[in-house]
């Protein structure tokens, strides 16, 4: 095993062959990596070890190269090189890449071997392979850096203490809100911190060694003016002994202050909510809306319906209503799904059976992950006696209107009929114009007390949700609309209206075709949405209005023909708050835009996702 020719030229002696083979022996089976360089930096000898640490098959991979090429950092080779010159042992890490292509960190040992005279004859290098220390301490230095980031990072106060309660640190939201640094708290006990001389009964460290597991505690501290939350978390050693503590303190004065708020608030409904006048549910909804179990109940609706409170929460909303309400339950439910708040009539019925009208404002949330429903129900027995009184007076009031009004047409068609049974050739050109302006007359009485058979109509049947694009077809369908285009674009939308609607869209097609002229040629029909209303408009090509009665087109009287179908459109529009009103330009068509508040409008899912004009 020669350490190479040209040391061993130079050491022929015996005495040191013999024991250069001894230390040669020591370096073969060393576990470290030793390599042995000549003074041009040539590798002339490496062990096994060498061999393994480098990844190198055999030493003819190695011999005979430069020892700059094992290192990455070729700087690194002048430094060592410097070192080694100045007869000192230069140690420290190198970044290498070994022959397989991986990279490493070795630890190295570099001197000279001198001769007897200190005559420099080689350079030895020992390796070590600490690549995986390393990894190992970048892994630990990087877990602390995190440990030290997220202790940091945390609002709350977090701090390290000895089970004697002596305190190690504190993050970073302790120190700010302590006013005080690192130095300032290191040592001190944790009573000590907050103005007191002995251990506190705030402190939860001591609950928390005895039971060995972590222990919370809340409790108002005076000296700080706040409500304080602290949980003690023991860190045991191998031994099963307490080594540390590691304390999380919060400041939960406004989770303190809410949590009361809330109670009082709780308790402030809860008076209103027993000492409302008006019966008040509060159920759960199936998924298929066939069951609805009451969560509360208050003490309006125990009387209302004669149970006790316990007897009402043990039933379903089904248990009080009539049969003909459990039909019509889903779909009210799939309505109250879709708007969220819902208003209508239903009926209930009490422990005796007697049953009763009501009028329900219903509303709709999510109670963990349940759907809820709170249901405000008032008694109206008293206004549906009401209303029945007024329905039935209105009832012989339009009887006795109809048989008048049957009367005085009688009596015109009689008139009519004698004005044109009288001779006109003998007449003079006086008498025959005084006959054509008693003949205009009648017509003209003929005409306004048709109009009040119309306005007797109008808000007597309840409103209505209708479909305005068969509405509007209905009503054109009853006209001549001879070679004018009619085109609407209303498909999907609903409006909740007088049922006199279709009048609606008559009278304003009919003066659309009396008015137009010779230039009409199309009417259309269609919508758009502003804001949260909707505006529905009718509009033709025609002639127009005159601008000298634009701004009063819908009043009583207005126009040239009778003046009340535009009046009696506008009356019918506005029994559900709609209102209509002229936009067009004079000489190129009327424009009727009728303004739909939303409550008033629904449209369809498809009608939704597109662009109605």
């Amino acid at each position: 095993m020669a350490l190479g020719n040209e040391l061993w030229a130079i050491l022929h002696q015996k005495e040191i062959q013999e024991e250069l083979y001894l230390k040669n022996y020591a370096i073969e089976s060393s576990m470290n990596g030793v390599a042995l360089f000549s003074l041009s930096g040539i590798l002339t000898h490496v062990n096994p070890a060498f061999l393994s640490i480098w990844r190198f098959d055999s030493k003819d991979q190695v011999i005979g190269r430069r020892a700059t090429s094992l290192m990455k950092d070729p700087k690194q080779g002048e430094i060592v090189t410097k070192a080694i010159f100045s007869h000192r042992m230069w140690h420290g890490e190198m970044e290498a890449e070994l022959a397989d292509g991986t990279d490493a960190v070795l630890l190295v040992s570099a001197h000279l071997i001198n001769d007897e005279t200190g005559k420099p004859l080689a350079v030895m290098a020992s390796f070590i392979d600490i690549t995986e220390k390393k990894e190992s301490e970048l892994k630990l230095i990087q877990a602390n850096n995190l440990i030290e980031a997220m202790l940091d990072g945390i609002r709350d106060i977090v701090g390290l203490q000895n089970p004697d309660h002596t305190i190690i640190r504190f993050n970073k939201a302790g120190y700010e809100a302590l006013g005080l640094s690192q130095s300032e708290v290191e040592g001190k006990k944790c009573f000590e911190l907050i103005g007191r001389e002995k251990q506190c009964d705030l402190c939860a460290t001591a609950k928390a060694i005895v039971q060995k597991k972590p222990y919370t505690i809340q409790k108002y501290v005076p000296e700080l003016g706040k409500f304080i939350e602290c949980t003690s978390n023991p860190v045991f050693n191998e031994e099963g002994e307490t080594e540390l503590i590691v304390e999380l303190l919060r400041d939960i004065t406004d989770q303190k202050n809410a949590e009361a708020a809330l109670r009082e608030s709780e308790e402030r409904f809860r008076q209103l909510f027993n000492n409302a006048s008006d019966a008040i549910f509060l159920h759960e909804l199936s998924e298929d809306g066939t069951h609805s179990k009451f969560i509360e109940v208050n003490d309006a609706a125990c009387q209302t319906l004669d149970y006790s409170r316990e007897e009402l929460l043990d039933k379903t909303l089904f248990d009080i209503s009539t049969e003909y309400d459990r039909k019509i339950a889903p779909e009210i439910s799939r309505r109250l799904i879709q708007e969220g708040h819902l208003v209508f009539e239903s009926v209930h019925v009490r422990r005796d059976g007697f049953s009763f009208p009501i009028e329900v404002s219903a509303h709709m949330f999510s109670l963990h992950g349940s759907r809820v429903i709170l249901s405000m129900c008032r008694d109206i027995s008293d206004r549906k006696k009401s209303e029945k009184a007024i329905f039935e007076s209105n009832q012989k009031l339009q009887l006795l209107s109809s048989i008048t009004r049957h009367d005085i047409l009688n009596s015109l068609g009689g008139l009519l009929l004698f004005l044109d049974s009288i001779p006109k050739d003998s007449l003079s050109p006086a008498t025959m114009n005084n006959l054509e302006q008693i003949l205009n007359y009648a017509l003209k009485i003929q005409k306004q007390i048709e109009f009040t058979s119309d306005y007797q109509q109008l808000g007597f049947q309840k409103a209505l949700w209708q479909d305005l694009s068969s509405c509007f077809w209905r009503a054109v369908n009853q006209l001549d609309i001879k070679t004018v285009k009619i085109s609407e674009k209303l498909t999907g939308v609903e409006i909740f209206a007088d049922p006199m609607l279709e009048k609606v869209i008559f009278n304003l097609t009919d003066n659309a075709l009396r008015h137009g002229g010779q230039s009409l040629t199309r009417i259309d029909s269609y919508y758009r949405i502003d804001g949260e209303n909707l505006i529905w408009i009718i509009e033709d090509d025609g002639a127009g209005i005159a601008p000298e009665i634009k701004e009063h087109i819908m009043e009583k009287g207005i126009g040239s023909n009778t003046g009340l179908g535009l009046f009696l459109s506008a009356e019918i529009l506005s029994i559900t708050d709609m209102t209509i009103k002229e936009t067009g330009e004079t000489g190129k068509g009327a424009r009727f835009e009728i303004t739909v508040p939303k409550e008033m409008f629904r449209l369809s899912k498809v009608v939704k996702q597109g662009n109605p004009r």
